[in-house]
């Protein structure tokens, strides 16, 4: 699933992320990575979704979330 579809107060992982390189380059610098584990902490249909991870919080657009493929973790 995409980042966008996921649920508040949920954990997932990070399996893959598309887009350009420049977009890549600038989502993998804020410390995105392939199986990163994060907890969404809002998200609220077209509003940017807010994520914990590496101990930050992090706001990135639903269109932007589009891009990154995520699985949930037990």
């Amino acid at each position: 699933m995409c980042l966008n579809e996921a649920e508040n107060k949920k954990t997932y992982k990070v399996v893959s992320i598309d887009g350009d390189s420049r977009f890549i380059s600038r989502i993998l610098s804020i410390g995105m990575t392939i199986d990163l584990v994060f907890t969404v902490v809002k998200n609220k249909g077209k509003m940017p979704i807010v994520i914990f991870l590496r101990d930050t919080m992090l706001a990135i657009s639903s269109e932007e979330a589009k891009k990154i493929q995520i699985e949930g973790v037990a």
